[in-house]
């Protein structure tokens, strides 16, 4: 039986809630065994440990997204949902763009029609999922997310839908933000979290970050009230390190990760400081 109450569905079933919370779980554990813990232990991993997409991020997307669906005035049904929705958005990783995504949504989509969520909102997490997926300029930027070409049944999914993938970047412009997003570097250089990546390609890394920082829009403008506490700072900071590496100035990969914990610990510091 499925009610509405101020926006969004209330889905009435005998102790669905649990159900839908344990779906989320064993998908946050699916990914610690693949892929880790995430900061700051790294702990498991069995493929690799990813500097990115790890249990860690799955969790905080989780917790946001059912953040800011409060925030929209959503029920307790769909913010649940959408919680895990967000911890299980990654639980597949290492196959390529799109196919992680598909491969999460479609396992995703399958648990929650096992427990009885009704299929439209099963499918409605199953789209979200597939609306994290990244797109980019020709010259490697992210621009965009898919969840903004997608198809919903309704006006209201579409909104919970956008309100869920924007949680997928709820730390960008966050103190935690710029050493998340050096632990990426790390990733795509296909080594594990713990290991020191090669620096030729860094200042290239680097530039493309600066570049989405100063230009990327939420999917809602209620995300950016939310999760952009910090835009200046980190902006400031990815613009600093990136001339410090175009410049030669940055001597090994332990500087830039000092460098990110001391900002993560006080992201109003003096950037002359760290010089």
């Amino acid at each position: 039986m499925v009610q509405h109450h101020e926006r969004g569905a209330v889905f009435c079933a005998q102790n669905i809630m649990p159900k839908i919370e344990e779906v989320g779980q064993i998908a946050l554990r699916t990914a610690r065994e693949r892929y880790s813990s995430g900061f700051p232990d790294f702990e498991g991993g069995s493929e690799r440990k990813l500097g990115h997409n790890n249990e860690r991020h799955n969790f905080i997307m989780g917790r946001d997204a059912a953040r800011l669906l409060g925030r929209l005035g959503f029920s307790a049904f769909d913010q649940r949902l959408g919680r895990t929705t967000g911890e299980t958005h990654d639980r597949d990783q290492l196959n390529g763009r799109g196919i992680d995504e598909y491969k999460s949504g479609a396992w995703l989509e399958e648990q929650l029609q096992g427990i009885g969520v009704p299929e439209r909102y099963a499918r409605r997490s199953a789209l979200a999922v597939l609306g994290t997926e990244p797109l980019f300029t020709p010259q490697g930027v992210v621009m965009d997310q898919m969840v903004n070409y997608l198809e919903f049944d309704s006006a209201e999914d579409e909104l919970w839908a956008k309100a869920v993938v924007s949680a997928d970047l709820s730390e960008l412009y966050s103190p935690f933000g710029p050493y998340a997003s050096h632990r990426l570097y790390v990733q795509i250089q296909e080594l594990d979290a713990t290991e020191v990546p090669p620096m030729k390609d860094f200042v290239t890394f680097l530039g493309k970050q600066v570049e989405m920082l100063a230009d990327y829009e939420y999917p809602l403008e209620e995300a950016d009230d939310m999760f952009a506490t910090h835009r200046h700072q980190v902006c400031n900071y990815a613009e600093f390190v990136y001339e410090r590496a175009r410049d030669g100035k940055i001597e090994d990969w332990q500087q830039v990760t000092d460098w990110d914990l001391r900002f993560m610990n006080n992201p109003d510091i003096l950037l002359s400081r760290l010089n």
